[in-house]
């Protein structure tokens, strides 16, 4: 009887080394659905990393808006027509005035209900407050978020009617 060496699982020893065992297998899978699972956990943060960054840019682009506006309407502003104390801005929302020729403080009730249709279309639950206090106009767009930490994005800017120059910077005439 001629004995085949070379043939594979003729060896017991060889039959037992090859192949995986079902542990093996649970064990490879465990780590891959691990694996998995993180990579799926890292997207989720990552989308909403990326919805509030969204936001974000969004309410600076709004209270760059609304700031332009009241610059362009210093008579308004200055006479207060730009402050809002505090609420949510689809509350705030209401009937734009018709007028020809327009008062400083109608074109900024126009310019305010325009930007707060905006806002509450935009930026949906969003609390916002605008205060004028001369040189300084101070706008804060508020909303909440999935994980219910409220942001806010704020923005100071000082509003002058004439500037003269000053040693190196400028002083604001209002």
């Amino acid at each position: 009887m001629t004995r085949y060496t070379n043939i594979p699982f003729a060896d017991p020893q060889l039959k037992r080394s090859c192949g995986f065992t079902l542990v093996e297998v649970m064990i490879a899978s465990f780590i891959l659905a691990t694996g998995i699972l993180a990579f799926i956990t890292l997207q989720l943060q990552a989308l909403n990393a990326t919805r509030i960054a969204g936001l974000q840019t969004q309410a600076a682009i709004l209270a760059s808006d609304v700031a332009d506006s009241a610059r362009a309407n210093l008579e308004g502003l200055i006479a207060g027509a730009y402050n809002i104390s505090s609420g949510k801005a689809s509350d705030l929302v209401s009937t734009t005035p018709l007028c020809s020729p327009c008062t400083p403080e109608q074109i900024a009730a126009i310019d305010i209900n325009t930007w707060l249709q905006r806002v509450a279309e935009e930026i949906t639950d969003s609390e916002i407050s605008l205060q004028f206090t001369q040189p300084n106009f101070i706008i804060s767009i508020k909303w909440p978020t999935p994980d219910n930490e409220p942001k806010t994005f704020a923005l100071t800017t000082q509003v002058c009617a004439e500037e003269t120059p000053r040693g190196g910077g400028t002083q604001c005439l209002l």
